[in-house]
């Protein structure tokens, strides 16, 4: 932890009290108050009165800086989750173990997490509190560039239970204060219809930073219904008839009032007033087999600490090969843009070479009502080239009776 002291010192003129600053961090010390006390004076009471000063000053700035620092709402934590898949058979249960590692700095609605999957393969995604940037290193990547993408929000859509519930579980604040509801822990929320198939009962801590400490997802009606058509699910190159069709399985998979699953915080620690999970349990359960465990997790943290950190989106220091998210046109099934980074700088969204791209790619999509009108124009050309020998023919049958 950071440390504040006072530290008093002799000069030829008098006595000097300062406020030290060290971070335990770094081990850099900052004197960030000196106040200087003349000895030069004759009474020794206004003396005295002067040091009395100088102490309360020095004190105020002390408690000043405790509230800046030590009541900082910024932390870090590092752990691991673990996922048991449970493959049901008629004979046998067999079951299958993923471990991985992660990392996660939060201060408000910024955050970062890195999720370790092995030796220097790693996804990086960060939040700015408007977007969600992420990055993936793969060391078996033949590829001249990284994979990244950009989702509009402080939520990580296009990121699994690995880095999901990592997220959900330490950097959800803001979002949750926001929305009433989040999507599956266990299905990846932008491609996935079942992720919003369920209505999230969410029990928040008392304590800052206000986290979840217990979720239960259990489908609704309405959940069921509006899942397929939710805002933020991929609408391109996905046909009508196929949303349609998942629609139907969904009411085939889920009955109103059943449970996915569970989330539920086992233990805390208190870090400077705020209350940070230790160790958390979730599990979801098999749609058809009822009442039947199909996934189980296990998330520990073996470090906690006030995160010092400057920056929370991911630095690019290679070319990146970006899908951005921000673009999305509903009429056109447009739902984001490709293009390459090689500045090592995260554009912004009124960048105007991304806008043109943007603008062309729309032009270049058909949309639906184009779509249906070309059809509708097709099915008369269609009948007219199909009708129009029948009805030659009948005219000319017509008109040889009238003529005999």
């Amino acid at each position: 932890m950071s440390k504040l002291r006072t530290q008093s010192s002799q000069s030829s003129a008098g006595q000097v009290l300062s406020v030290i600053y060290q971070n335990k961090n770094t081990g850099r010390t900052n004197r960030i108050y000196d106040s200087f006390i003349h000895f030069d004076c004759g009474f020794p009471l206004l003396r005295f009165s002067r040091l009395c000063s100088s102490a309360l000053l020095c004190l105020s700035l002390v408690i000043l800086w405790n509230q800046q620092v030590l009541g900082n709402d910024a932390f870090y934590v590092e752990g691991t989750l673990s996922c048991t898949y449970y493959k049901h058979s008629l004979t046998n249960v067999t079951q299958v173990i993923q471990k991985t590692g992660f990392e996660v700095w939060v201060k408000d609605n910024l955050w970062t997490i890195k999720t370790t999957f092995g030796s220097n393969w790693y996804s990086l995604h960060g939040c700015d509190g408007t977007n969600v940037y992420s990055l993936l290193y793969d060391p078996s990547s033949t590829a001249d560039s990284l994979p990244g993408q950009i989702t509009p929000g402080i939520c990580p859509l296009d990121s699994d239970y690995y880095t999901f519930m990592p997220w959900l579980i330490y950097a959800s604040g803001a979002y949750i204060e926001k929305s009433d509801s989040v999507s599956a822990f266990w299905m990846r929320p932008r491609s996935e219809v079942l992720a919003w198939a369920y209505d999230s009962k969410i029990n928040r801590s008392p304590a800052k930073p206000f986290l979840p400490i217990k979720i239960r997802y259990v489908a609704s009606s309405n959940s069921i219904n509006s899942a397929p058509s939710n805002e933020v699910l991929r609408i391109e190159a996905i046909p009508e008839r196929e949303l349609k069709l998942k629609q139907a399985g969904l009411r085939e998979l889920i009955s109103v009032g059943s449970i996915g699953g569970e989330l539920e915080v086992v233990s805390t620690t208190n870090l400077n007033g705020l209350e940070i999970p230790t160790k958390f349990t979730a599990m979801t359960y098999n749609l058809k087999q009822k009442n039947t465990t199909n996934m189980l997790f296990e998330g520990k943290i073996g470090k906690v600490a006030i995160s010092e950190r400057d920056s929370y989106l991911p630095k690019i220091s290679e070319k990146v090969s970006a899908a951005d998210y921000r673009f999305r046109d509903v009429k056109s099934k447009t739902d984001h843009i490709l293009y390459f980074i090689a500045d090592s700088q995260w554009p912004a969204v009124s960048d105007p070479k991304l806008v043109k791209e943007f603008n062309q790619k729309r032009s270049r999509i058909p949309s639906f009502e184009q779509t249906t009108l070309a059809k509708i124009v097709l099915y008369l050309i269609f009948a007219l080239l199909l009708f129009a020998p029948v009805y030659f023919l009948t005219r000319r049958n017509a008109n040889t009776e009238n003529k005999t």
